[in-house]
């Protein structure tokens, strides 16, 4: 449910969001296994957010937003698993989040055809994960963590159909607890936050009675303590595997995008877009048991891929729209298709399976891993969409 409300004094224009969700979840999977494996997982979720602000402008260059926000929410998973019919140890976790902010937004235009644009935002989070596995109790663990984030900006309209811009701004993602986390040590140590800085150049524009639209963009990420979920694998005596969020120190994201929108002709309308990205975690160390060895391996992913990041991507489509007249009901008929390309892509932070390993392993044993596990990559994507809708 979501309820929104507006009060606009002439000056200023005010809005309030009040926002509640809530989800629950009953659901046995077998695995194909007829009883070999069976888990029945039940959860519960429940979310609020409150948001108030305020927005209006000062003159006939300067206009401005600014707020509050609050958000809370929690979750609780009971886990049962059933082993060759035996029951196997029950897994229950209470997960809590909170977290509230302040923000401000504004646009100056300082001189003819140039703007200045700039914010700022005050985070304050707090998490807690509370699991109990095998009827043992991990115990009750919370953290809280605090951010600002400014950004600026600043365009130039040398005409009325082309913008040239520049950006730079800070994001932050809360750290948090692993859920998932299996052993005390990784159901108890929370990961860091995340934060990055985001540089884009571009350019913006239209033409031909703006029948044709061109959109230009180069832009630079820089990650510090980027968040990556990691398979990692299980201490002795166990020979499983855990999936868990860890932090790897630094990530770079760089890359061009461009796309051109033309309307050629009443009612047929062409796109078209290329991406191409370069993305490669900077320094990034993760433990892992290897071989039954009791302490765990240092394994050294620096410079490889990023997760789910296609070097190249590519699309083009064509519609063609037709208004139609049933008399009572005018409409309007849409053909549309598609064609879009993607490379492969990592889709998982695991080692490479034929990495080398030393003849001697210690505790300070580093082993370089030059790519991720081929295995866990996608295939060359080519895809094709058509619809017809009134």
């Amino acid at each position: 449910a979501t309820l929104e409300m507006n009060l606009d004094t002439g000056a200023i224009k005010f809005t309030s969001v009040s926002s509640y969700r809530e989800s629950k979840e009953n659901q046995q999977q077998d695995y194909s296994t007829g009883g070999l494996y069976l888990a029945n997982r039940r959860q519960k979720y429940h979310q609020f957010s409150q948001e108030l602000r305020g927005a209006g402008k000062i003159g006939d260059s300067f206009d401005y937003v600014a707020g509050v926000y609050y958000f809370d929410s929690r979750y609780l998973i009971n886990q049962s698993t059933m082993v060759f019919g035996n029951p196997a140890p029950s897994r229950r976790t209470v997960g809590t989040s909170e977290s509230y902010a302040v923000f401000a937004d504004l646009n100056w235009e300082i001189m003819d055809r140039v703007r200045l644009s700039g914010g700022a935002r005050w985070t304050h989070d707090k998490k807690s994960l509370d699991t109990v596995n095998g009827g043992v109790a991990f115990g009750k663990n919370s953290e809280t963590w605090s951010k600002f984030t400014p950004k600026i900006g600043l365009d130039y309209r040398p005409t009325d159909d082309v913008m040239v811009y520049g950006s730079w701004s800070r994001g932050y993602r809360s750290g948090g607890f692993n859920g998932r986390g299996l052993t005390p040590f990784s159901a108890t140590t929370p990961y860091d936050p995340e934060t990055v800085d985001a540089y884009e150049l571009g350019l913006k524009s239209s033409f031909w009675d703006n029948r044709v639209s061109l959109n230009l963009a180069a832009f630079h990420t820089k990650y510090k303590n980027i968040q990556q979920s990691t398979t990692v694998s299980l201490p002795p005596p166990s020979t499983g595997n855990e999936t868990i969020v860890t932090n790897a120190t630094s990530a770079k994201i760089k890359g061009v995008e461009a796309d051109v929108t033309a309307r050629v002709a009443d009612g047929l309308t062409l796109r078209s877009s290329f991406g191409y990205t370069d993305s490669k975690f900077g320094s990034f160390l993760t433990s892992q048991p290897v071989g039954g060895v009791a302490f765990p391996v240092q394994f050294d992913l620096s410079d490889v891929n990023l997760i789910y990041a296609p070097k190249v991507t590519w699309s083009m489509s064509a519609e063609y729209a037709l208004p139609v007249n049933m008399g009572s009901v005018d409409g309007e008929v849409k053909a549309n298709v598609s064609y879009r390309y993607l490379t492969r892509y990592d889709q998982q932070i695991a080692a490479d399976g034929a990495t080398a390993l030393p003849a001697v392993i210690t505790p300070d044993t580093v082993v370089d891993v030059l790519r991720n596990d081929p295995r866990l990559r996608s295939d060359e994507q080519n895809l094709l969409d058509a619809s017809l809708s009134f």
